[in-house]
């Protein structure tokens, strides 16, 4: 059994090497995954449903949504470049809002989608507890909200990161090292008194400071499981 495990991870190894090269190649090609979306095209993307389920009540017919099938592994397929992703022909479900069995999602999804409207007209962020503690009428589980975000991040064709949705923070850090958060609040984790949470929005960060050439950063994390470790890691600081 050891023997098997050791050779599965060395062909996860790689698999990630080849991975990285992939990416270096298509460096000047536009990923799906690393594309930013504006707020045009995400608010563009909302209004669209929206209109067609006007366009369903207009001419007296029952308005459904159409979500891809996330639960069939024949919608996904392998890209060397980037790992798993959505084939272009994949299996729908229709979500019609007469169906009993269906018409609570239809009415979870078209809560959720107007909550992530405003997130992203006001340019303005909220986690998934967040969102779920807001509306806990509606939504039996933070499971059953989660799924719902990301049957939404399908069928709008957009990662969750720009429906302004964000996971929630799972640890602390401590050290030399300071930065900016994408709404512009200054962040410093120097205090001897307390840690500071890890943001959620690890892609708004910019402006990374550290205090000194050779910077110490405690880190305390937690995972899903409520699992904690502690790491003490020395930061090198490379200058240009």
């Amino acid at each position: 059994m050891s023997s098997s495990g050791a050779y599965i991870f060395s062909e996860i190894d790689k698999l990630r090497v080849r991975q990285l090269n992939n990416i270096e190649m298509t460096s000047g090609q536009s990923v799906f995954a690393d594309r930013e979306f504006s707020q045009t095209e995400i608010l563009n993307q909302i209004e669209g449903v929206i209109l067609r389920i006007v366009t369903s009540l207009s001419k007296d017919e029952a308005p459904a949504l159409v979500v891809p099938n996330r639960s069939s592994w024949a919608n996904v397929s392998f890209n060397d470049a980037i790992g798993l992703q959505m084939s272009s022909e994949h299996c729908v479900t229709t979500i019609r809002s007469d169906c009993p069995s269906s018409a609570t999602k239809s009415a979870q999804i078209l809560k959720i989608l107007s909550v992530i409207y405003t997130l992203v007209q006001s340019n303005s962020y909220a986690t998934k507890r967040d969102i779920f503690y807001s509306n806990t009428q509606l939504f039996s589980s933070q499971r059953s909200l989660d799924a719902i975000i990301d049957d939404i991040s399908c069928m709008l064709k957009l990662p969750r990161r720009s429906l302004h949705v964000l996971a929630t923070s799972k640890g602390l850090i401590s050290g030399d090292l300071c930065y900016l958060e994408a709404d512009g609040t200054r962040i410093d984790c120097r205090s001897t008194s307390a840690a500071v949470s890890v943001s959620s929005n690890i892609s708004g960060i910019t402006s990374i400071l550290y205090t000194s050439d050779n910077s110490f950063l405690r880190w305390f994390l937690s995972d899903a499981h409520n699992v904690c470790f502690f790491v003490d890691t020395e930061v090198h600081l490379v200058l240009p």
